[in-house]
């Protein structure tokens, strides 16, 4: 009889443990379920939906390697200052090997860097006509009065330098900025030298699929010889989906300039379309068109163009060359005040850019035909530069 008894109470507890057991095994089931598929979308380059399971996952356990797999997902998402605090966390909470303390520590740095990113851009070159204007000409006028056109001392090439130094921050996908000062000098025309002060501010919107960016930036404008000014522009773009094989970028922007004087304000909007072909890891073809309208508040000038662009990076003698051409069409509104009659333009432009490290050389040419035969120029320009992070 006690036999019996023994045998069911051993009985009795082993089902009992079971049973129990049974219950605790589906939550460690799921966590480890939902922690692999985190995991296999970070690779997919997929941060925001593995930050979702991550952040179920934490309510269940909360372990190291989940928070440390949270903080690579905010950082691989733009949350900088998240990621910066959840590895922190990390390191004030449990007790860890050195080495993986000292692997911590590192990440913390480079996010930190993020934050604050010094660069100093400088480019320089010739250009072969830098106020884009006619050569010397005889001319007839609607009137038909003959004229006598001569550019003088604006006409031909100049050299000219262009130093840019600023900082760039990245710290959550809501803040990103862009702070810097830019010098540019022209060998002979102070006209055209100017320097810039200038904020932009960027946000990144939508989820791992769609990425919206926007962006807001001012820019004070200082002219050696001319009247200063401030411009204010905001854009959006809009990526429906970053992982298709051809990837589509619709984009608007708005600037307004204001100069002191109010003599030379203007407006001037743009939209945009781009699809990149990726034909295999390293080549690929940017096509682009692009409408502008442009809106002088105290003059004569406007007009609306259409513009078309391709991108084209190519191989050749083992260097990575990119190849830009653009042709636009642009119709002016109003009659020309000195001919009487409405002007049509045609713009091409070619240019081939090598990059080395951090140093690029580009060759450019450009060619303007108008309806009006005496605003048609042509312009090469011969750059390079080179970017110090």
């Amino acid at each position: 009889m006690r036999l019996i008894i023994i045998s069911s109470i051993v009985s009795i507890s082993y089902s009992s443990l079971c049973y129990a057991t049974d219950l605790f095994e589906n939550p460690i089931v799921q966590v480890e379920e939902k922690f692999q598929e985190a995991l296999s979308l970070m690779e997919q380059n997929r941060p925001l939906r593995a930050l979702d399971l991550l952040t179920d996952i934490a309510s269940i356990s909360d372990s190291v390697r989940i928070n440390l797999e949270t903080g690579k997902a905010f950082l691989h998402s733009g949350e900088v200052l998240q990621a910066i605090k959840t590895y922190n966390n990390v390191l004030e909470n449990y007790l860890l090997p050195t080495i993986v303390r000292s692997n911590i520590k590192s990440v913390i740095t480079h996010a930190e860097d993020r934050k604050f990113k010094p660069y100093i851009n400088i480019d320089g070159g010739i250009d072969g006509n830098p106020y884009r204007i006619p050569k010397k000409q005889e001319v007839i006028l609607f009137a038909g009065l003959p004229m006598t056109y001569d550019p003088g001392e604006k006409t031909g090439s100049q050299g000219y330098l262009t130093t840019t130094i600023g900082s760039r921050g990245d710290h959550s996908r809501l803040f990103n900025y862009d702070f810097y000062v830019q010098n540019t000098s022209y060998e002979s025309s102070k006209d055209l030298s100017l320097n810039k002060y200038g904020l932009k501010v960027s946000s990144l919107w939508g989820d791992d699929t769609t990425h919206i960016r926007t962006t807001v930036g001012a820019n004070l404008v200082n002219k050696y010889e001319q009247v200063d000014g401030i411009e204010y522009d905001a854009g959006v773009s809009i990526t429906p989906d970053v992982f298709v094989t051809s990837p589509t970028t619709i984009s608007g922007s708005y600037l307004t300039y204001q100069s002191d004087d109010s003599q030379t304000d203007y407006n001037l909007s743009t939209l945009s379309i781009s699809k990149r072909y990726q034909f295999d890891n390293a080549n690929f073809v940017t096509p682009s068109i692009y409408a502008d309208f442009y809106e002088p508040l105290r003059s004569t000038g406007a007009y609306k163009s259409v513009r078309a662009a391709i991108e084209y990076p190519f191989m050749l003698q083992n260097m990575n060359l990119t190849t830009n051409v653009s042709f636009e069409d642009r119709r002016y509104r109003n009659r020309d005040f000195m001919f009487g009659t409405c002007r049509s333009d045609q713009t091409s432009v070619v240019s081939v850019t090598i990059p080395i490290n951090d140093f690029y050389f580009t060759i450019g040419y450009e060619q303007l035909e108008s309806s009006i035969r005496f605003y048609d120029y042509s312009r090469y320009t011969v750059k390079t530069g080179a970017s110090i992070h």
